[in-house]
C-alpha cells in the first residue's frame, strides 16, 4: 500500500472509530436517561436516542463494509506488485 492509500485508510479508520463511539454513547445515554428521567419526557427522549443509535449503527455497518472492501482491493494491489517485482 502506498503512502497516499495508507493516509486514506487512516482517515477512514478514524471516522469508523468516532462513529462507533457515538453509537455506544447514544445507546448508553438512552438507557441511562430512561432510568433517571421522571415524567413525560422519559419515553420520548430515550426512544429518540435509541432510534438515532439504531440508524447510526446501520450507517456505521455500511461504512465498515465499504472500508473493508476498499482495504481488500488496496491490499491486493500490494500483493500483485510484490509478485511482479520477483
Amino acid at each position: 500500500m502506498d503512502e497516499a492509500s495508507r493516509q486514506e485508510f487512516k482517515i477512514k479508520f478514524m471516522v469508523l472509530v468516532v462513529l462507533l463511539n457515538v453509537v455506544i454513547l447514544m445507546y448508553a445515554l438512552a438507557v441511562l436517561l430512561f432510568l433517571l428521567l421522571k415524567g413525560d419526557m422519559r419515553l420520548p427522549v430515550s426512544s429518540l436516542l435509541f432510534f438515532g443509535a439504531v440508524c447510526l449503527s446501520y450507517l456505521t455497518w455500511q461504512r465498515y463494509h465499504q472500508t473493508k472492501k476498499w482495504l481488500d482491493q488496496h491490499a491486493g494491489q500490494k500483493a500483485d506488485a510484490s509478485q511482479q517485482a520477483d
